[in-house]
């Protein structure tokens, strides 16, 4: 048997990325952000710290700036150890401090509003990070500016304002462009998640259509012997005595039928194993085998007849749909039919379709809606006919037929396939 299980190729299912090259420090620093935190926060200290005490101590500035430049440093200190969890808030509060130490504390920090922004522009989305640059450069410059025609000192304040924008346009620019890279990444990896998620979800939907496959094989090859093997048991028993012949050839019959059945079902079980040979192989039927299930018919007592109208085609998978449609409706027959002598089978081949009928002239019974319908749609006999119409995208009806008797119609779209 041969189940075509339909994948896509993994060639584009996702992006190939070469993987980075990092350093052991580096990807030890990236598993562990928080020790660069403390590290930036307490390089920052030791910087301004020592300057500060040294201008406390020798230097000429009132004690109250000097309070305020030390505690204004120590609060952004603290403050930057937070940038990557909330970076526009400690953006606002070491510009508060910082601007605040610069202008009333008489000590520029050209420094903790650089490393603020940088986190600011670089841990939020695109739309946050140019709008936190551009409000930091107008704060910044509105600040300074009003403070340096208060002190009136304008070759100083053109300077400290000067350094600062300087220093926060290069930090801006590059947590912009850091933010950018790692959103890019961030991508790569959710679409390689969605590629690997997609590829599973193709790969179970394949085994479900396989076993869903493989169970309505079985149950025609199983159905249709068994009901055959049943039926001409039950003749030879009858006619053991009074024709020893006629039940030799329904064993006959019998060791054949079951033969045939057992390379199907090896077929078919050999398709759930994954080791190659570990079981025979036999060809899949075909429309060609259709008279060999009429002649099984003809054996347990039932007049056939099999006409066909057009070429047949090629396709292997519609082939063996119509060979299944035709197999389970004459089992249908042979288990429910009351009084059924005849069964016949017509197959009109069309460009794009092939149309199948199987009519029994079974008793239809009073007050039923069709010929023993109850018992025509007991099982997974009709359901499996429908399926396999469905498969090539046709449909499949059954019921009463108009001059009396059960008919099962088929149709089947034939697109692809080619005159054999």
């Amino acid at each position: 048997m041969t189940i075509t299980h339909s994948t896509a190729p993994d060639g584009g299912t996702g992006p190939q990325t070469a993987p980075a090259r990092a350093t052991v420090p580096t990807r030890f620093l990236a598993r562990h952000p928080r020790i660069v935190d403390f590290a930036v926060a307490l390089g920052y200290l030791a910087l301004l710290l020592p300057g500060l005490v040294h201008t406390a101590y020798f230097g000429s500035l009132p004690l109250w700036q000097v309070v305020l430049s030390i505690g204004a440093t120590i609060a952004i200190g603290v403050a930057l150890l937070f940038r990557r969890q909330h970076p526009v808030l400690v953006l606002v509060i070491v510009g508060i401090l910082a601007l605040a130490k610069t202008t009333a504390g008489g000590l520029l920090d050209a420094g903790a509003i650089p490393v603020a922004l940088y986190a600011a522009t670089a841990y939020v989305t695109a739309r946050t990070a140019w709008l936190t640059f551009g409000a930091t450069l107008v704060a910044t410059t509105t600040v300074l500016g009003i403070a340096s025609l208060s002190a009136g000192s304008i070759e100083v304040a053109a300077t400290t304002l000067i350094i600062s924008l300087s220093l926060q346009v290069i930090a801006g620019l590059v947590g912009v462009l850091i933010g950018l890279r790692r959103r890019y990444q961030d991508a790569l990896v959710a679409r390689a998640l969605d590629a690997r998620r997609e590829r599973e979800q193709r790969v179970e939907l394949g085994r479900i259509t396989e076993r869903s496959t493989l169970s309505r094989e079985m149950h025609d090859v199983v159905g249709h012997t068994l009901t055959a093997i049943i039926n001409l048991s039950d003749g030879a028993e009858i006619s053991f005595d009074s024709d020893p012949d006629l039940a030799r050839l329904g064993i006959r019959r019998i060791n054949e039928i079951a033969r045939t059945a057992l390379g199907e079902t090896r077929t078919v079980v050999g398709a759930l194993r994954s080791i190659d040979g570990a079981a025979p192989r036999t060809p899949q039927p075909d429309a060609s085998r259709i008279p060999e299930l009429l002649a099984t018919a003809e054996a347990v007592g039932y007049n056939t007849t099999l006409t066909t109208d057009g070429e047949g085609v090629g396709d292997r998978s519609i082939q063996l749909s119509l060979y299944r449609i035709v197999q389970e409706a004459i089992t249908n027959t042979m288990r429910h039919s009351k009084n059924a002598t005849g069964i016949d089978v017509t197959i009109s081949y069309a460009v794009a379709s092939i149309t199948v009928q199987i009519h029994d002239n079974g008793e239809q019974l009073p007050g039923a809606i069709g010929q023993n319908s109850d018992t025509h749609s007991r099982g997974q006999g009709l359901t499996g006919i429908h399926e396999r119409a469905a498969l090539s995208g046709g449909t499949a009806t059954a019921g009463p037929a108009p001059g009396g008797g059960w008919h099962v119609t088929a149709i089947l779209h034939t697109q692809t396939a080619q005159p054999s």
